[in-house]
């Protein structure tokens, strides 16, 4: 009888660890499908970002560059606050802290670009008001103070934007590699 008992008792036991192994299986192979779907869709919006940054404000390069994207912040916003929040949920703490970086150096960027345009546009609406051909030459041929450094930011936060989207999708890649 003893013997009959602890037949039941193993079997039991034996087949609720196999039952909540199973369950925690196939848990993990949900979430690994709910980030893989999530991380390419991060990963699209992210790679979109990168073109932006690349084809904004492009310093002078051997090869042509294509026009900039149609860049729409708010219709940006609106996507990303979707995919952001789904990323807060589905995708592991690394992941979430990476793809915010990016987002935060791609808006600096932006920033950097709308700081050199403005400056620029100063310069054009002095040589709109220019009386003379004289004035407007000088106008042309001298940079506005601050150019060189504001030129200099684009670029830096262009680097650092690439560089932190490139980091974003390597965390993902080893993320997912290790699910």
């Amino acid at each position: 009888m003893a013997g009959t008992v602890g037949g039941y008792l193993f079997g039991y036991f034996n087949g609720r660890a196999e039952r909540t192994h199973g369950e925690r299986l196939a848990r993990a192979a949900r979430l690994h499908e709910q980030r893989v779907d999530l991380y390419a869709e991060v990963a699209a919006l992210l790679q979109r970002d990168k073109d932006f940054l690349y084809t904004t404000e492009a310093m002078a390069t051997l090869f042509p560059r294509p026009e900039p994207p149609q860049y729409q912040p708010q219709r940006a916003k609106d996507v990303w606050r979707a995919v952001d929040g789904r990323v807060r949920v589905v995708g592991s703490e690394p992941v979430s802290n990476a793809v915010s970086r990016a987002q935060i150096a791609v808006r600096k960027f932006e920033l950097s670009v709308q700081d050199y345009r403005d400056m620029l546009a100063s310069q054009a609406d002095d040589l709109i008001a220019a009386t003379s051909d004289e004035e407007r030459e000088r106008i042309r041929t001298t940079r506005p103070a601050g150019f060189g450094t504001a030129a200099e930011r684009v670029n830096q936060t262009r680097n650092d934007a690439s560089a932190l989207i490139d980091k974003a999708h390597s965390v993902m890649r080893e993320e997912l590699a290790g699910l």
